[in-house]
């Protein structure tokens, strides 16, 4: 059996509470909201690491058996990583533009939101 489906909402949950934390957190600004969110950043993009390489594992241990799955897994995959470079930016902690960062959480929460829905039909599917 993957780890991989157990793997997965840690980082997803973290990651969208730091990326609704810090949205909200421009809004009316608190110290404590601001390091709550960068937290759940740091830990939710170390956790989507893990993620990433136990579907990685998952699918080299599987791999003849899912083959026929192979588009919906690279999908899901490419949408994955991009998830974690996004994140990776503000993970750095380097000085963004106000509405550079705003983007940058807004597509993460959208690639998140992707992701999941990918890895939904390939559990659906597999």
């Amino acid at each position: 059996m993957s780890l991989h489906p157990q793997a997965v909402h840690f980082p997803i949950a973290l990651l969208l509470v730091s990326s609704i934390l810090t949205l909200w957190n421009e809004r009316s600004p608190h110290h404590e909201l601001a390091i709550t969110a960068r937290w759940c950043l740091k830990i939710g993009w170390w956790s989507s690491l893990l993620a990433v390489m136990t579907g990685i594992l998952a699918v080299a241990l599987a791999f003849e058996q899912i083959r026929q799955q192979l588009t919906w897994i690279n999908s899901h995959a490419v949408v994955s990583l991009s998830l974690v470079a996004v994140y990776w930016r503000l993970v750095l902690g380097k000085p963004l533009p106000a509405a550079a960062q705003k983007r940058r959480h807004l597509v993460g929460i959208g690639l998140i939101v992707l992701a999941g829905w990918l890895g939904g039909q390939l559990s659906e599917r597999i």
